[in-house]
This record gives structure tokens, C-alpha cells and sequence, in this order.
């Protein structure tokens, strides 16, 4: 590694913003929802089987296994969710942060071509 770049020599940040866009995409309108339909489709599955079985050690061990996969898909649904947050917020942070850099550039240029102009003094509020 030369110059503090990482494996593969260059020595510039690099980021997907429209991968990361388009994956909290996937996750918003598709991953998303699919897991929440297999979630209750596995419920009134459950659900009914405990129904017909009322009265039987059955049913009481399948209503278990409803309450833990309720759980399970909610938890899902909930990482799913941070997951996709954290993708928007680090495509606009990447984006926010690159725009902010950029301006100080060009403010450090401005007062550069100002202290020039002026003979090497400070521009005022330098």
C-alpha cells in the first residue's frame, strides 16, 4: 500500500450511491413486504391448525410456535428496516459530505485568487 491507499492502489474514496439507493429500494418495495406476506401466511397456517387441534398438547405447543415466529418475523422486519435506513443515509451522507468538501475547496480557492489580487495580503474576514 503506497500513500495510505488501500488494496488496489488508489488512493480515492469510492462508493455506490445508486447501488445503495437501488438496494433500500429491493429492501422498501420488495424484500420487505414478501417477508411480511410469508410471515402471515405461516401465521393463519398455524393459526388454523391450532384451531382444529383445540383441546390437544398439539395446540398449545403450535401456538408457541406462532408467538416465536411472530417474534422472529417482527425482529426480521426490524433489521430489514435499519438495514435500508442506514443504505439512504449513507448514500446522502456520502453525497452531503462530498458536496461540503468540494465547496471548501472552492472557498480555499476563492481566498487563495483574493490574497493574490491583493498582493499577498489577507482577504478580509482571513
Amino acid at each position: 500500500m503506497a500513500n495510505g491507499s488501500g488494496p488496489g492502489g488508489s488512493d480515492r474514496l469510492k462508493t455506490n450511491e445508486a447501488g445503495k439507493k437501488a438496494a433500500a429500494k429491493a429492501l422498501r418495495n420488495d424484500i420487505r413486504p414478501d417477508v411480511r406476506t410469508a410471515g402471515t401466511t405461516a401465521e393463519e397456517g398455524t393459526a388454523q391448525a391450532g384451531t382444529a387441534l383445540h383441546g390437544w398438547s398439539t395446540a398449545k405447543a403450535l401456538k408457541n410456535v406462532h408467538d416465536e415466529w411472530d417474534r422472529q418475523v417482527r425482529n426480521l422486519q426490524a433489521l430489514l428496516s435499519a438495514d435500508e435506513e442506514a443504505l439512504t443515509k449513507t448514500a446522502e451522507g456520502f453525497s452531503a459530505f462530498d458536496r461540503r468538501t468540494g465547496k471548501g475547496f472552492d472557498d480555499q480557492r476563492t481566498n487563495e485568487l483574493l490574497r493574490r489580487f491583493y498582493g499577498g495580503t489577507k482577504a478580509k474576514g482571513d
